[in-house]
């Protein structure tokens, strides 16, 4: 690697943790502009062992699912680090409705493009945490891969 190739690569992680920390605050204060604005439209998100899912229509119907049954939801990130066109996210998503010192932990890795999310991974424990609220009808109408069935 050269030093005008290092110094790009300095460069692209630097605007990437500035995007992480756009979308970590945007979770939690405005999901739906997280949505639209840190995501590419040609975005994927997987929940690892869990669910696939695209589009903006699906996202948003996900999110106000959760925010429904757990609308103090927050992540709190321990461990953040660049790692070129990515970036890893270790923390815990918190409820204070299920008590002050209720935590589960999440890892995401995030791929970026031009400075938006254009692939999201995401190992977290969903036992624990609350299911959006969505009828069968509006699960079929979306895009929404499942890698099992869910339970519960």
């Amino acid at each position: 690697m050269t030093g005008s190739e290092s110094e790009h690569a300095s460069a692209e992680e630097v605007r990437n943790l500035k995007a992480v920390e756009r979308w970590g605050d945007l979770y939690n204060n405005d999901v739906h502009t997280m949505v639209t604005e840190c995501y590419h439209p040609d975005f994927v998100v997987e929940i690892k062992g869990i669910m696939t899912y695209r589009g903006y229509e699906t996202f948003h119907a996900l999110e106000a699912g959760t925010l429904e049954v757990a609308p103090n939801r927050r992540a709190e990130s321990e461990r953040i680090i660049p790692l070129g066109d990515q970036v890893l996210i270790q923390g815990n998503l918190a409820d204070p409705d299920k008590g002050p010192d209720w935590r589960t932990p999440f890892c995401t890795i995030l791929t970026l493009r031009d400075g938006l999310i254009i692939r999201d991974e995401t190992y977290m424990d969903l036992t624990s945490w609350p299911a959006p609220r969505l009828s069968p009808e509006q699960v079929g109408s979306l895009d929404i891969e499942l890698a099992r069935p869910v339970e519960g």
